[in-house]
């Protein structure tokens, strides 16, 4: 190589890295933290002085979220308030998952004085932060970083008020079930009038040139706590799996790796059980599980916002990145799964290590332990974030966009020494054929036994966003053209660097959506720097944000009748579990990925297989064109399944997976339908239970014996 490029390329890479700006959170703002910290531990010990149950849960949610890690958080002086409050959760879920894994990988599962134990020491750290705060206050002012004017306050009013009337019109429509339509549908006029009151707060604070970060907080808010009040269930089905790991883990029973992926990085369900038994929790599919999604997208949002801003953003652009981040990101729905909380750890991790460029290096340290407690949280908690995490940490430190290299072996060295541990599983998932092949890996996943084209909603659910994310990138690439800097070219650099997992795996088809994911981010801080000429500013900020609520809007409930569970089904299935013989069979009428299953901690007890119209093995058809038909399929399968089953067989027919099967064009309505009706019908099944969207049959063993007997 030419001395002159060596030259450049030592230039390059000698140049210093980007320093944040932003100023650190004032005194006021730590005082708050403090003082909400120290609210649920009180709450903590009015319930177990009253026995209140209330108290504990609500306590509980606000220790576990923030509560524990609001003191070491609080150990930086030089945090803005964003990332000051995004440490301090990621610390506190964290420390949660850390000490319900050690419990639950130990066999000593104790979570009352293990709770006792972290909350007298959070108490006591929190209780020094708070008089030391209160002397600076004292000394110097409030502090606070923001002095709310006229415009905010009307903001602010408008906000509370859209809140409270998008939350009341859900509760008067809640226990609804799903409807075609989904939840835009069940909600009334008020729900909407909220939701504007919301989008208008916004807009007014942000073309006066004030902060939006409140409003745009609660932008997301009307449809995620909109599905939590009215369908009280997760919103994927999949989540009902995740719960049953949680509820395993409560058990105190041994963990078992080798039973599958999830009892391997039981990370999240191990500190989610932990929560679950200090709040009293009886159900965690209609609290924890339901709730999460409101959690984490308020988390998540303020995350990207405080990365934003370590990355010299201004306030008001990094607030709208951080928007247009939540409101196009309805591909990859936050729901109660190890995927959401990777990804809101990785965020956390970002926003430290933007930030440790501004600090001197004796004052390292405690961002480095920070650095180093999510690390190992998220390493025990998701197989995939960890490393996607890290390529993006070496594109900032190659960039010098950062300082420090070591965030890198921090963040893999915990994530590899675990993937040892768990080798078996990690193999059971690595295909020889896959490596290398990055066209296939990165392409969308198909249902290659579609018999029907998919519904509308089906398409427009995933098109709609789909088109905005293209119009996102296109942004991003126009405001790279605009600067062509240093922080624009690492920004599309990052953008692109979550395609290196596609290298080795296609990620069950769904590479697609984890690339789509890491690479938001880094696309809607890019767009947010978009030069325009100040007249225009006005007219695509207000016709950008219409666009993006509506999408996200039916992004998240255009699948309502495919995607989300009904409760009594999931009831019926617990049931099930709970009831039957180790090494019984149920079977689903359709597909797994449209049933609750294994929700209790009985599922390690219970196969479950797939009665299904699409598979190679099938043996009913996918239209049957009467009930005769149906009828005779479904005889046929009875002696069919008669000759396998040793124990109980059961199979389960429900009005969701009608619903999947509809919505993605592997039956329509009606045929399934048919199939219902011979079910109901035949001899060969007798039904355990039956609900309004769901029964379950028990398969007669005996044809010999009357069924209903």
């Amino acid at each position: 190589m030419p001395a002159t490029r060596v030259g450049r390329l030592r230039r390059w890479y000698r140049r210093a890295p980007i320093v944040s700006t932003e100023p650190a959170a004032g005194t006021g703002t730590r005082v708050a933290l403090s003082v909400v910290a120290l609210t649920g531990l009180l709450l903590m010990a009015v319930a177990a002085l009253a026995d209140s149950d209330v108290a504990a849960a609500v306590g509980a949610t606000i220790v576990f979220v923030v509560g524990l890690g609001a003191a070491p958080a609080l150990t930086s002086r030089s945090a803005p308030a964003a990332t000051l409050v995004v440490s301090a959760m990621a610390t506190s879920l964290s420390v949660s998952v850390l000490v319900g894994l050690a419990m639950a990988w130990t066999g000593t599962w104790a979570p009352v004085p293990a709770f006792s134990i972290a909350a007298g020491v959070s108490g006591a750290w929190l209780v020094v932060h708070l008089v030391l705060d209160v002397r600076r206050l004292r000394r110097h002012g409030h502090g606070w970083a923001l002095r709310p004017d006229r415009t905010q306050w009307i903001s602010g009013a408008l906000v509370v008020a859209g809140v409270a009337a998008t939350v009341a019109d859900a509760w008067a429509h809640r226990g609804a079930v799903p409807p075609p339509g989904g939840l835009l549908v069940v909600v009334g006029p008020v729900w909407y009038v909220g939701l504007a009151a919301i989008l208008a707060a916004a807009l007014l604070a942000s073309l006066r040139g004030r902060s939006p970060g409140l409003a745009i907080l609660a932008l997301p808010l009307p449809v995620v706590v909109g599905q939590a009040v009215v369908y009280g269930v997760p919103t994927v089905m999949s989540a009902a799996r995740h719960v049953g790991v949680v509820e395993y883990v409560r058990t105190g029973l041994p963990l078992l790796p080798g039973t599958d992926i999830y009892q391997a990085w039981t990370g999240l369900f191990s500190g989610a059980a932990w929560f679950s038994d200090v709040a009293r929790v009886d159900d965690p599919l209609t609290t924890v599980a339901n709730w999460w999604a409101v959690v984490l997208t308020v988390a998540t949002t303020l995350a990207v916002r405080a990365v934003a801003g370590g990355l010299l953003v201004s306030r008001q652009r990094a607030w709208w990145a951080a928007a247009a981040f939540v409101l196009a990101n309805t591909l990859n729905v936050t729901y109660f799964s190890p995927q959401s909380f990777g990804f809101f750890l990785a965020l956390a991790v970002l926003a430290l290590v933007l930030r440790l460029s501004a600090l001197p290096r004796r004052s390292c340290l405690g961002h480095a332990l920070l650095v180093l407690v999510l690390a190992c949280a998220l390493a025990v908690s998701h197989q995939i974030s960890p490393y996607l995490l890290g390529v993006t940490l070496v594109v900032l430190a190659a960039s010098r966009l950062v300082r420090p290299w070591w965030p890198v072996p921090a963040v893999l060295v915990p994530a590899l020494a675990w993937a040892l541990v768990n080798l078996d599983q990690v193999l059971a998932y690595v295909s020889p054929s896959a490596v290398g092949n990055l066209v296939d890996n990165i392409r969308p996943p198909s249902l290659s036994y579609n018999s029907y084209e998919q519904a509308l909603a089906t398409r427009l659910t995933f098109g709609l966003p789909a088109l905005v994310l293209v119009v996102v990138g296109l942004l991003a690439v126009l405001s790279w053209w605009q600067h062509r800097d240093r922080r624009s070219t690492t920004l599309m650099v990052l953008a692109a660097s979550p395609v290196t997992m596609a290298v080795a795996s296609d990620y069950g088809q769904e590479t697609i959506f984890r690339v789509v994911l890491f690479a938001l981010p880094w696309l809607c801080i890019a767009a947010a720097l978009v030069r325009m000429p100040v007249r225009l500013h006005g007219v695509a900020l207000v016709s950008g944000v219409v666009v993006l609520v509506a999408v996200n809007a039916y992004g998240l409930t255009g699948m309502d009748w495919a995607r989300i569970m009904r409760l009594d089904e999931a009831r019926q299935l617990q049931a099930v579990e709970r009831a039957a013989e180790p090494g019984s069979v149920v079977y689903l009428l359709g597909t797994g990925a449209a049933s609750p299953t294994r929700t209790t901690a009985d599922y390690v007890d219970v196969d479950w297989g797939v009665a299904d119209y699409y598979s190679p093995e099938a043996v009913l058809v996918p239209a049957p064109r009467s009930d005769a038909t149906a009828a005779a399929l479904v005889a046929r399968l009875s002696a069919d399944l008669r000759e396998q089953c040793t124990i109980d067989c059961y199979l389960v027919v429900s009005d969701s997976a009608a619903a999947y099967s509809d919505r993605y064009g592997t039956q329509h309505l009606p045929d399934y339908e048919r199939y219902a009706r011979a079910f109901a019908g035949s001899t060969d099944w007798e039904p355990v239970s039956s609900g309004p969207t769901a029964t379950v049959y028990r398969l007669v063993l005996d044809p010999s014996t009357d069924a209903g007997g």
